[in-house]
């Protein structure tokens, strides 16, 4: 505990996080324009209206309607489409074009308008094997850039490949390359549906989240959510893009006790009496809002705790460095670097501070539902809060 609450003391923790949060707020880059041969046959618009294994497909361009920002038999266009098959739209819960139909014309004209990517022409050899996620842009438009550039903006899709297997987001393509004259069409196993929530939006009423929503709110005592260090206008932010390894209230459960149990015995509580009343004190969220533990669940030190969770960068699990690893947290400098070890699909990440209690054996936190994908990144469930350092 002393030991992190000296690292928290470090002002260089808030600058790194500032400097994090600060460059959360820029434009996400544009894919690069890849220049496609010259190709003739079918466009997209005649694939999808021939062929069988595309009819829902079909059905919800034309129930987009006028909200369809593509324009898929155009000869002059050039798109990159994760061009779902009617097996893909029943396996996410669309059973019939009939319920197709019923569904509002804007919901389906965001959800196709997403599945396209404009002026590119990817196969999946010329898709980027990186870490992070490569940043796409999809024909889905959701807001208008301030002024001079005042261009809209678009939502923001991920393909990625490992060896010979791609994906979009983190739903693998099933059947890849299928040449249109005016684009390339790969089949992803699933509906890619955009996203409709912040990370903050999502802890905010996700119930099963209540600590780690209370541990922000520590954290954050005393600043606005405009202040550059403020973890909840961070993770409330459109426009960051992060990595959260979030753990369950079992897990922060499990830590708090252990914290508070240590600090009680070097105050000289029997340790059987205090392990009863730390176990009583960390059964509820407002653990984080008791001032009898200020002295010990610092704000700084919560700070640096929830920091360790979150990378700066957007990563699906399939896009995680395979292998043991070392990635930055927005911490940054102040604290040590988060390992990762992934052997997918296994994701396990620790940080040096988690030992095996009385010894200075490493044990790692394992991902146990990973991928959650929100407007500003990517959640990962972990079942034990990471360290930095020991409580």
């Amino acid at each position: 505990m002393k030991n992190i609450k000296k690292y928290m003391r470090n002002r260089m923790l808030l600058a790194a996080a500032a400097v994090a949060f600060a460059g959360c707020n820029k434009d996400l880059p544009g894919a690069t324009p890849i220049v496609p041969p010259p190709t003739t046959g079918q466009t997209i618009a005649q694939i999808v209206s021939t062929d069988a294994n595309y009819t829902f497909l079909a059905a919800a361009i034309t129930r987009a309607g006028a909200g369809l920002g593509v324009n898929p038999a155009s000869t002059s266009a050039s798109y990159t489409v994760f061009a779902p098959t009617n097996a893909a739209f029943i396996a996410s819960g669309i059973p019939s074009i009939p319920v197709i139909n019923a569904l509002p014309a804007a919901q389906v004209a965001a959800i196709v308008n997403y599945h396209f990517m404009g002026g590119v022409r990817f196969t999946a050899a010329d898709i980027p094997t990186t870490f992070p996620n490569f940043y796409g842009q999809s024909s889905l438009v959701i807001g208008q850039a301030p002024p001079p550039l005042s261009t809209p903006v678009r939502m923001s899709i991920f393909p990625s490949r490992r060896g010979s297997n791609a994906w979009v987001n983190n739903i693998p393509i099933v059947k890849a390359d299928i040449q249109a004259s005016n684009g390339v069409m790969h089949n992803p196993a699933f509906l890619v549906s955009p996203p409709s929530q912040t990370i903050w939006a999502n802890v905010d009423t996700n119930s099963s989240l209540r600590y780690l929503k209370a541990a922000v709110q520590r954290a954050d005592s005393g600043k606005a959510l405009t202040n550059p260090a403020s973890l909840q206008g961070a993770l409330n932010n459109a426009l960051a893009s992060l990595t959260v390894f979030a753990p369950t209230d079992a897990a922060f459960q499990a830590t708090l006790t252990a914290a508070i149990t240590k600090a009680l015995i070097a105050q000289g509580v029997p340790p059987a009496t205090a392990a009863a009343q730390a176990a009583a004190l960390a059964s509820t969220p407002d653990v984080f809002k008791n001032p009898a533990l200020f002295p010990v669940l610092t704000s700084q030190l919560v700070q640096g705790i929830v920091s360790y969770h979150v990378l700066g960068v957007r990563a699906f699990a399939v896009n995680l460095p395979p292998g043991d690893n070392t990635v930055p947290t927005i911490g940054g400098t102040a604290l040590p670097n988060l390992q990762l070890r992934v052997a997918l699909p296994s994701v396990q990440v620790r940080g040096p501070g988690n030992l095996i209690p009385g010894s200075t054996t490493p044990f790692y936190a394992s991902v146990v539902t990973g991928d959650l994908h929100f407007i500003n990144g990517v959640a990962h469930i972990v079942n034990n809060v990471l360290l930095p350092l020991p409580l």
